[in-house]
């Protein structure tokens, strides 16, 4: 078998992240995801704090360093104030 980086590999993930609870918030996250070629799967967003709230997705199957690369853009938002979890999700 060839050996396959660990960056081209492909998983699903759960990304959850803290947001300003501000009209824009979630289209700049999810538009990071989509630059990067990573495709939403689900999204759940809860108001937490006062003036915040909290998203949750799952990606669907994508690879490694596309996943990388996004939350790296979301991670740089203005609107983000905290990428909380990542998780890849087994099959």
């Amino acid at each position: 078998l060839p050996m396959v980086k660990a960056e081209d590999t492909v998983a699903r993930f759960y990304i959850r992240m803290r947001v300003q609870d501000k009209p824009g918030s979630l289209a700049a996250t999810a538009d990071a995801f989509g630059s990067c070629n990573v495709s939403i799967a689900t999204m759940v967003q809860r108001t937490s704090d006062v003036g915040m709230a909290e998203i949750a997705y799952t990606t669907h199957a994508s690879r490694v360093k596309d996943v990388s690369d996004a939350i790296g853009v979301i991670k740089t938002l203005k609107q983000v104030e905290d990428v909380c979890t990542v998780i890849r999700v087994e099959d």
